[in-house]
């Protein structure tokens, strides 16, 4: 008898319902381990995003600790504010050159240019105008 039981348990088990219940629960759990190694991939990716976002933030904020204990000094408190807004202390003045008023102007950038620079891009421009509807 107990030889008997064992060759029912062998059919069973090579039958074809068996090898597909198998197959079945093979890909459902294939499936599943996928679907894990997908979320380890994308928690690595998130990881390695966060560890770079706090490099940055570090980097940051040893920025804005040198600028501020540079700004808490009286030297560099006066040079933030001559900066800004152009002043000067008393005693002082400020000297602006000009070599020639007449015959030069300020390109897009605000460098200077002769007098025929100026107007040979500024004709340019009126050109270009023109040639869609826009200039005079």
């Amino acid at each position: 008898m107990r030889y008997g039981n064992r060759g029912r348990i062998r059919r069973m088990a090579n039958s074809p319902l068996s090898v597909v219940v198998a197959l079945i629960i093979f890909v459902f759990m294939a499936k599943s381990v996928w679907s894990m190694y997908d979320k380890v991939r994308l928690a690595d990716a998130r990881l390695a995003q966060a560890e770079g976002e706090i490099v940055r933030l570090e980097n940051r904020r040893t920025d804005l600790a040198t600028k501020v204990e540079y700004m808490g000094s009286e030297r560099g408190l006066e040079a933030e504010i001559r900066t800004k807004y152009r002043a000067v202390k008393e005693g002082e003045s400020v000297t602006v050159i000009i070599k020639d008023a007449a015959n030069t102007g300020t390109d897009d950038q605000g460098t200077l240019l002769s007098q025929e620079d100026s107007k040979e891009s500024l004709g340019w421009w009126r050109r270009a105008l023109r040639l869609f509807g826009i200039g005079r």
